[in-house]
């Protein structure tokens, strides 16, 4: 109806003319006054209601009824005067057909004054109702109703008239004739009426506390007021009235009523002013009937603006849980939902202050806007109708007093609840993660979860409740408040299990290829189950180990040492978003030192069979192992250690020793057994022909010297003869050997004195074989190279690591000692034999011949040296260098590492991590591969982007 009275005014009214708004109580006669006024009188025609009963009204068609109470004008009506003025007949006031009439004719009377500019009010009323002693509600009605209708009545004081309406045509009876009663005398007792009736208010005003009523009083005062002005003569220039017929006709052949029109256009045109209206100016006037029924169609949609809600915010929790099913990183889970718990609780809140329900929707509609929440049309038709109706009851009523936001914006204490319980939940849940992802825990996972245990478990127990059957379990305080208070659902069981799975079941998998590449990947990676030697060749076998590579999805537990002793020169790869270091620890990639040499015989000899063999250079030490890191959070970095040093040179190897110089024979050896046969302690003759016999029988050099004299030169002689020996060899002789030779000449010449008186005298000299110099020694071989250092790279993709290394190149080996010199060879010793020929005067002229042999070293005739000592650290030639550092492809190890990590894209718990680490190597790979070592970057970028992904 509202639509059809806009469609109305739209095509029928001209608004851009002055304007005469009629007002009045249903059955005041307004369609008649208007038609009278400015209509057709010619088709207005006064008929008898009744024979004999002398009362007539006027008939214009269809638009004038009978009833005195309701109207037949449900939208307003123009009618014009002429091209600048028209009057305009309203609705009546308090219309009695139906709340639904009423409510829509005020609408539609509102509708049609937006767009008119000037007006003039006439009030009309009935006659009845402003006489005295008559009942006068309906004119306090009238009045309040224009209360209701002008907002602001002082505003428009000067543009109202009051017409009373069917006033009848009454005589005054005298002794001379019956004459009419003038409208002078009625409209003096209608402001008398008036009169009366502002008194009254004006005593009611001191004793009325109530607001609204206290302004309504004030108002009609005001308006009853401005209607007794009078003009100078005393005539009161805003009351007039409109007679009824007194006879049938048409009204155009009535003078009365002719007349009567003419005074009212009197007071209408000449006494008032036109004053601007505008929108605001205008308010609607409802009946307490049309209040009551306004009032409870806001309650219905007050209900139902309940339950919309209930069904909005239904939609909203299916939504979340549909979107936390589907969130793949347990950190922006908990991130969207706190924000979405501060944003409802916002919500909420400006829900429950909202004043209207055009704000209520609008606040929703933005929420679930920003949501991405769509609703079914049905229920979005609904809330168009809802809010249509809403804003239309708005235009009559203050709808914030049954209207309840507070009331809809309960219905949504479920979500906020479910929202608080999920955040809860959830955080929980990633608490539980982080705190069976600790060291702590991975250390007792063996005796905590035992998976062949539960696999073999008949009753199938849970996961969950196996762990927290175990005192070891959930140490956290929270964690366990959080089970002691919460009954767990079917859906939380399943996503606790899947927590405990992903942390607690043993699982690396290794790998050992045929280039002796051992690689360990899992979850979670602790040091100590892998860096054992029988790991190693259970899985490389007889393969000698080059390259280890760990890859952790989530965290490397350093809580042991990776020793030299196993790991020495090797290369290795760790790559994990997460390293924790536990206690001091080492990763010693040291290279070995340079293998030692043989030592070399001492009899090792050069090829002149002499001098001692040089030794070789030390060979050089082993290559440090290159080391890749990368990682995004390290703890307790600050207690790594990671060396790659070179390993140290070998030592030199030790110069052969000099040969030892030949030892010359002893002359008796040559001279036969002389020496056994005569050198006795006296002297023995023996047979004189066998002295040159005993000396002829060999190549070295044999002499002799004789002398011939008597006994008592004999001293002489044996003197002349040992000093030329000494003469000869002088040079060799030592105090010892003087010595000896003192003693022999001693013994002889006491021997002889006593026994002989004559004598020959010879000495036989014999020398020794010459000895030899002893070999030179070898010289030491030079000490080895030390060898090259491996490289280190640490890719720090978040804070610094603080993890030490070490990467120096190796010492160079001991050199080798040079070869000891070899003795000189001794000469063989010589013989001297001293043979003496006597004649014994005693018994005749008969002589005898006397021999004595010793061996001497008083005959050498050359002196030999040891040889020299090798030189140490000699080597000039076949010096060898470190091997060069191997160098690794990393491209493959990457592609490898991010394919492991695709497996853990949707896994919420892992995914946070993975996808980090996975975008921050994409971002940096220029710089995360650019040593020579690691050669990755040899590919194409793209390439490599590609294949990541």
């Amino acid at each position: 109806m509202m639509e059809k009275g806009n469609e109305h005014i739209n095509k029928n009214y001209a608004t851009e003319s002055d304007t005469i708004l009629v007002l009045g109580n249903a059955g005041a006669g307004k369609t008649t006054f208007v038609q009278f006024m400015a209509g057709d009188n010619e088709k207005l025609i006064s008929k008898e209601i009744d024979s004999d009963t002398a009362e007539y009204l006027i008939e214009d068609g269809n638009k004038i009824g009978t009833s005195a109470t309701e109207s037949n004008t449900l939208y307003p009506e123009q009618v014009l005067q002429n091209s600048k003025t028209s009057f305009s007949d309203t609705p009546g006031f308090s219309d009695t057909r139906s709340p639904t009439y009423e409510i829509i004719t005020s609408y539609v009377l509102k509708k049609y004054l937006k767009d008119i500019k000037t007006v003039k009010i006439v009030l009309l009323v009935t006659y009845n109702s402003v006489q005295l002693g008559v009942y006068k509600d309906d004119f306090i009605n009238l009045l309040k109703n224009l209360n209701s209708f002008l907002k602001n009545i002082e505003h428009f004081k000067n543009s109202i008239v009051l017409v009373a309406t069917k006033v009848p045509n009454l005589y005054k009876a005298t002794n001379i004739n019956t004459t009419l009663i003038s409208s002078e005398n009625i409209i003096k007792s209608i402001a008398k009426y008036l009169y009366e009736v502002e008194r009254s208010l004006k005593e009611k005003l001191s004793k009325t506390l109530d607001i609204n009523e206290h302004q309504f009083i004030k108002n009609a005062i005001t308006v009853l007021n401005t209607l007794q002005e009078t003009d100078d003569k005393e005539n009161y220039k805003r009351i007039n009235i409109f007679r009824r017929p007194s006879k049938p006709g048409v009204l155009n052949d009535l003078p009365v009523l002719q007349t009567n029109k003419v005074s009212i256009q009197k007071t209408i045109f000449n006494n008032i002013f036109y004053t601007a209206i505008s929108q605001d100016d205008i308010g609607y006037t409802l009946s307490s009937t049309a209040k009551n029924h306004l009032d409870c169609l806001l309650r219905y949609v007050n209900n139902r603006i309940r339950d919309i809600s209930s069904e909005i915010f239904k939609i909203i929790i299916n939504h979340y849980k549909t979107e936390i099913n589907n969130y793949t990183d347990i950190y922006k889970l908990l991130s969207d939902l706190k924000r979405n718990q501060i944003r409802l609780q916002t919500l909420k809140s400006d829900l429950e202050n909202t004043h209207c329900w055009i704000d209520y929707i609008s606040y929703l509609n933005n929420f679930l806007s920003n949501e991405n929440i769509t609703l079914k049309d049905n229920l979005n038709f609904e809330i168009n109708d809802i809010y249509s109706y809403v804003n239309k009851m708005e235009l009559f009523s203050d709808t914030s007093v049954v209207l309840s936001p507070v009331m809809w914006a309960a219905k949504m204490t479920p979500v906020i609840n479910y929202i608080k319980d999920s955040v809860l939940w959830y955080d929980v849940l990633r608490k539980i993660f982080v705190y069976l992802s600790s060291y702590k825990v991975q250390e007792l996972k063996l005796k905590l979860y035992n998976e062949t245990v539960y696999e073999n478990n008949q009753e199938k127990e849970s996961l969950y409740k196996i762990l927290l059957s175990n005192s070891e379990f959930l140490s956290d305080k929270y964690i366990n408040e959080y089970f002691r208070t919460v009954s767990l659902t079917d859906k939380k069981i399943t996503e606790l299990e899947d927590v405990i799975s992903l942390t607690m079941k043993l699982s690396l998998n290794i790998t050992c290829d045929s280039d002796g590449e051992l690689t360990i990947t899992g979850v979670f990676v602790k040091v100590t189950e892998i860096n054992t030697e029988a790991l190693i060749k259970h899985y490389c076998g007889r393969k000698t180990l080059q390259v280890i590579v760990i890859r952790a999805v989530n965290t490397v537990f350093i809580d042991g040492d990776f020793d030299a002793s196993v790991f020495n020169g090797v290369d290795m790869i760790i790559m994990a978003p997460k390293w924790e270091v536990i206690g001091a620890r080492k990763i010693n990639l040291d290279g070995n030192p340079g293998q030692h040499h043989i030592e070399l015989p001492i009899n090792s000899y050069t090829s002149d069979e002499q001098n001692g063999a040089n030794g070789l250079p030390g060979n050089p030490g082993k290559n440090g192992g290159n080391f890749l890191g990368i990682g995004i959070d390290f703890i307790n970095g600050l207690a790594l250690s990671v060396t790659a040093n070179g390993g140290t040179g070998g030592e030199g190897q030790d110069g052969g020793n000099g040969k030892n110089g030949r030892e010359g024979k002893s002359a008796s050896e040559f001279i036969g057994n002389i020496i056994s046969e005569i050198n006795t302690d006296l002297l023995e003759p023996l047979p004189d022909t066998q002295d040159w016999y005993i000396f002829n029988n060999s190549t070295y050099s044999c002499y002799y010297y004789e002398w011939n004299s008597g006994a008592e030169y004999i001293e002489t002689a044996l003197s002349d003869a040992l000093l030329i020996v000494s003469n000869d060899h002088s040079e060799s002789l030592d105090d010892n050997q003087w010595e000896k030779h003192t003693v022999l000449s001693s013994h002889l010449l006491k021997d002889i004195s006593q026994k002989y008186c004559s004598s020959r005298l010879r000495i036989y000299t014999c020398t020794g074989e010459d000895g030899s110099n002893g070999g030179n020694g070898g010289n030491g071989g030079s000490g080895g190279i030390g060898g090259n250092p491996g490289k280190i790279l640490i890719n720090e993709l978040g804070d610094p690591s603080k993890i030490h290394t070490e990467s120096n190149y190796g010492s160079n080996g001991n050199p080798g000692r040079g070869g000891v010199g070899g003795n000189k060879g001794k000469t063989g010793t010589s013989v001297s034999c001293y043979k003496i020929k006597v004649h014994n005067h005693e018994y005749g002229s008969s002589s005898k011949i006397y021999w004595r042999c010793t061996e001497d070293a008083l005959h050498e005739r050359k002196v030999f040296v040891n040889g020299l000592a090798g030189l140490s650290n000699y080597t000039i030639d076949g010096i060898l260098r470190p091997d060069s550092l191997r160098k690794f492809n990393y491209f493959s190890t990457v592609i490898d590492y991010f394919i492991e990590l695709k497996k853990y894209i949707n896994n919420r718990f892992l995914s946070h991590s993975t996808s980090k680490f996975e975008s921050l190597i994409l971002n940096k790979k220029t710089e995360l591969f650019h040593d020579d070592v690691w050669m990755s970057m040899m590919m194409n970028n793209l390439q490599f982007s590609n294949k990541i992904k």
